[in-house]
């Protein structure tokens, strides 16, 4: 954190431009990279599963209803 607060302590706000449209390029510019270099964008891989036929909306609310299909299928677990 001490890190990206001393970047942020940069000339942007040491020496900020007097003109408004400077000030804002002047911040998204510095945002932007302060960004890139302290969180930078990650990938995420997401695997999409296929739906089946026999798993419809009546289905879907039975698994709701009934606490098996909520929580597992060891009764002695959920019943005690």
């Amino acid at each position: 954190m001490d890190a990206f607060r001393a970047d942020l302590e940069s000339d942007l706000c040491q020496n900020p431009p007097t003109a408004l449209t400077d000030q804002v390029t002047a911040y998204n510019s510095t945002m932007s990279s302060q960004l890139d270099k302290h969180a930078p964008n990650m990938k995420k891989k997401i695997t999409v599963c296929s739906r089946v036929s026999w798993f419809n909306s009546e289905i879907k609310a039975a698994k709701l209803v009934c606490p098996i299909w909520r929580f597992g299928t060891d009764l002695e677990k959920n019943h005690t």
